[in-house]
């Protein structure tokens, strides 16, 4: 277009050359009449040529006008869009930097729960050789169920499961049959009953075995005592396992462990000093 308007202003600009050359030699020489016949068919074609460029320019100007507006309206979309993109490139930064501010929390607070549930499991593990074998026998398959997985979450759940299940076994009583080893070599089946986690009584079925099960040393040990009455301790299992009606009975408790250098015969509950009767109907 711009070549266009260019050539339309040289072509203008020639006849005006023409006539200043016409009127410069016209006092010195008298012009042929073959030669103004050319010149006039000459002015005539360049003035042709004038409209031609006048009529074309007037026939694309609109569309030229309409092609400025696209592109002045494309360039303003473009800047617009260039300024929208900046700034949700900056929401995307300001995002990425939360996240990763809330990724680190987490991290922190992910190693504190490892150590403390590894202290946790410290704790529990200490505690495992002081329970009940039928509560290290519950514990062994709460392990088993955890398996070798690391994960802190599975981790854990077991150790509470664990926590959870001392905590309710110790509530309560129970009982429970098992073998163990008498004093002469014996294995003897026994009936066992449990005040709770940290006490139990035990006699076998004819009643010629008899005694208790406390933590000694911190470790849970099964004491034989001759002198703890066997015929109490299956009265009181058939009551509470409701084969008797409701009565009273007494049974000997150790209310606390004695020392280590202490032995087990001065540790039983039938005649330590550390020992006390009570009495109490089992339901």
């Amino acid at each position: 277009m711009y070549r266009t308007v260019q050539n339309f202003r040289q072509y203008l600009a020639i006849p005006t050359i023409v006539s200043l050359l016409l009127y410069a030699v016209a006092p010195a020489v008298v012009a042929a009449p073959e030669d103004i016949d050319r010149l006039t068919e000459q002015w005539l074609q360049i003035e042709q040529q004038k409209q031609n460029l006048q009529n074309d320019w007037a026939e694309q100007k609109p569309a030229m006008q309409q092609r400025q507006s696209l592109l002045k309206a494309e360039k303003k979309q473009l800047t617009e869009m260039l300024q929208e993109s900046a700034a949700g490139q900056d929401d995307v930064e300001a995002r990425r930097s939360e996240l990763l501010a809330r990724q680190a929390e987490l991290e922190s607070q992910q190693e504190k729960l490892t150590t403390e549930l590894d202290r946790l499991q410290a704790s529990v593990e200490s505690l495992v050789p002081m329970l009940p074998p039928t509560v290290q026998q519950t514990w062994d398959r709460e392990q088993s169920a955890v398996g070798e997985q690391s994960e802190t979450s599975v981790l854990l759940q077991g150790t509470l499961a664990k926590l959870s299940e001392l905590t309710e076994f110790d509530r309560r009583l129970a009982t429970n049959e098992a073998v163990i080893t008498a004093p002469d070599g014996q294995d003897v089946l026994v009936k066992q009953l449990y005040l709770g986690a940290g006490f139990a009584w035990f006699t076998s079925r004819e009643g010629d075995y008899a005694g208790y099960g406390a933590v000694v040393d911190h470790q849970w040990q099964w004491q034989f005592d001759e002198d703890l009455d066997s015929d109490a301790i299956n009265r009181a299992i058939a009551v509470f396992e409701r084969r008797e009606q409701p009565q009273l009975i007494q049974l000997p408790v150790l209310l606390s462990n004695t020392s280590s250098s202490t032995s087990s015969e001065n540790a039983s509950p039938s005649n330590s000093a550390q020992a006390l009767k009570t009495s109490g109907a089992t339901q």
